[in-house]
């Protein structure tokens, strides 16, 4: 999972592309999506992220909202997921409590 997140990372991030692009309508893009969902159905951040997605591809269809708003809001949701991820790995490993003692 770490290694399909850190990839989504690298396709949904403003720093590498030279303009904002809209994955949308992506082939390549939507069929790791599909792949991923298959192999890791159960995975609940992985489902929350293809719904986030899924919402701001609908909504960028029907123009409710530009591509720089739908990107904003896809980095919030992926950092969110990022932070949830390592929360849940540190939780598995009992480090969670560990970190909050400052």
């Amino acid at each position: 999972m770490r290694h399909l997140i850190i990839s989504f990372i690298f396709l949904a991030s403003p720093v590498w592309a030279e303009e904002p692009r809209n994955f949308c309508s992506d082939t390549e893009v939507n069929h790791q999506w599909d792949e991923a969902l298959v192999k890791y159905p159960e995975d609940q951040l992985l489902l929350n992220l293809s719904a986030v997605r899924t919402t701001l591809c609908d909504m960028l269809s029907r123009n409710q909202i530009d591509l720089e708003t739908a990107r904003n809001a896809w980095e919030d949701a992926l950092t969110d997921t990022l932070v949830e991820w390592a929360r849940n790995e540190q939780k598995k490993r009992g480090l969670l409590r560990l970190f909050g003692t400052f």
